[in-house]
């Protein structure tokens, strides 16, 4: 017993020793780390080739100050087989954040005929993601390795993010409950959300923006593939879904932002159904500092500044079967109509009430009103820093097993039927004990439009991280 407690004593000291000696050399040396992300892999030839390479330093003696995030969207690499995320360079005491290496991935498909101005863009943003972090807690360098990709089918390793987050980073989670401090209620009328099962009304968070709209596109898009005037075939809409793209500069001006994807399944019949075309529509928000603890927003390519966007271009139709690639041309076309007719709702972010005690909502312009949503949901009690950026994260920490899907939201279809004005029919949004939401609108001063939505379904949660 005494040999035991004198190799304990013993040991604390020489531990005590170390730790004094190695706060009295960081107590010299500012703090600083250097942080490296790779993707390793094969080249379109089955040839090695040189890993896809990010890297970050967090240096506050630096000026300027180095950025948050550092974005490839592609990275030539076919056959994807692992991710290494490494600290390579460190002094004085840690800081407290995690760095957070993203990868999207998938299978390359042959025979598939595509229609865009911007080839490879919607690829490389769309598919497998995986994720893995490192943090700096002690003398080592971290070092974080994941390989757990599908052997069979080669994957092409797409945009690539490298991110820097600080413990403080403020946040939008994926759902903030009725009861959650700062939540901001909105109306059915304007998100076409359906509120939480037990909840009376939906709060504003991550998972709001992104089914909002998921909800007002699927509507929009099903209504005008029935009425394209299709040479010989006819189409229908269905599998309506959101991809989350975690960062998107604005490339004419640096803005950083997040992206969604919408895409939507359209089926091509002649007589028989003839082949299916997917349609991929990205959509990004851009958040611009004021000089202030807020941002100014704009969503590309929804925006009414619109100089400079890229996203129009960006719209993908892919199409197989017997499609004739005419009719993918005027399915993207018409797409791209319903998008400039497309109309951001107005929100309500606050109300005025009469001296009758009449309570009026104050309907804001979209860009401004989710600009101050996010303020009052995530509020800032500082000025938005020079070097700050934007990320939305998947919720799961990292992929062990495999990776996950950036698809986060989807609706399996949206019926529309025309009925005559009268009777029971009264314009309106209701939503049903199943999460369904029904909008009734007139067409004109005899028929209205009866559009049903049916419930959406969550595949994978994100959240919204300011970098500040």
């Amino acid at each position: 017993m005494e040999r035991y407690v004198y190799h304990n004593l013993i040991g604390g000291l020489l531990l005590s020793g170390l730790l004094f000696l190695l706060a009295c050399q960081q107590g010299v040396q500012p703090p600083s780390i250097s942080v490296k992300g790779e993707v390793h892999g094969k080249g379109p030839a089955g040839n090695l080739v040189a890993p896809d390479t990010l890297s970050l330093t967090h240096d506050p003696a630096l000026a300027p100050l180095p950025p948050r995030v550092a974005y490839h969207a592609a990275t030539g690499i076919a056959g994807v087989d692992s991710l290494v995320l490494q600290a390579t360079a460190s002094t004085g005491l840690p800081f407290q954040e995690d760095f957070f290496l993203l990868n999207l991935s998938h299978e390359i498909e042959p025979g598939i005929g595509t229609v865009t101005d911007a080839p490879g863009w919607v690829r490389n943003h769309v598919g497998n993601l995986a994720i893995i972090p490192i943090r700096k807690d002690d003398i080592t360098l971290p070092r974080n390795r994941f390989s757990a990709f599908n052997s069979t089918t080669p994957q092409w390793a797409g945009a690539t993010w490298l991110a820097r987050v600080e413990n403080n980073d403020r946040e939008i989670p994926w759902i903030i409950s009725e009861n959650a401090p700062n939540s901001f209620p909105l109306p059915l009328s304007q998100t076409l959300v359906a509120p939480p099962s037990g909840e009376s009304s939906d709060r504003f968070d991550l998972q709001t923006l992104v089914t909002m709209f998921l909800a007002n596109i699927a509507g929009d898009v099903t209504a005008a593939v029935m009425d394209m005037d299709l040479p010989v075939v006819s189409a229908n809409a269905n599998n309506h879904r959101v991809y989350v793209v975690p960062h998107v500069p604005f490339e004419a001006t640096a803005t950083p932002g997040f992206g969604l994807i919408y895409s939507v399944d359209v089926n091509v019949q002649l007589g028989v159904q003839i082949g299916r075309m997917t349609v991929y529509v990205p959509i990004s928000f851009h958040f611009s500092r004021t000089g202030g603890t807020n941002y100014e927003i704009a969503v590309d390519p929804l925006s009414s500044i619109s100089a400079g966007w890229a996203n129009s271009d960006r719209v993908l139709v892919e199409y197989g079967g017997l499609i004739p690639p005419n009719v993918a041309e005027d399915v993207r076309a018409g797409v791209l109509e319903t998008f400039v007719d497309f109309e951001l709702p107005e929100l309500p972010v606050a109300t005025i009430t009469s001296p009758d005690s009449t309570v009026t909502p104050v309907m804001t312009p979209f860009e401004d009103a989710l600009a101050l949503i996010l303020s009052l949901v995530a509020p800032n009690s500082s000025t938005v820093p020079a070097d700050y950026n934007i990320i939305a994260l998947p919720e799961v920490r990292a992929t062990l097993s495999g990776p996950i899907s950036n698809l986060a939201v989807q609706m399996p279809f949206v019926t529309i039927a025309v009925v005559p004005a009268g009777g029971s029919v009264v314009a309106g949004t209701t939503v049903d004990a199943s999460g369904r939401v029904t909008i009734t609108a007139p067409i004109d001063s005899a028929t209205f439009r009866i559009t049903r939505l049916e419930p959406v379904v969550t595949v994978n949660r994100f959240k919204l991280v300011f970098l500040e």
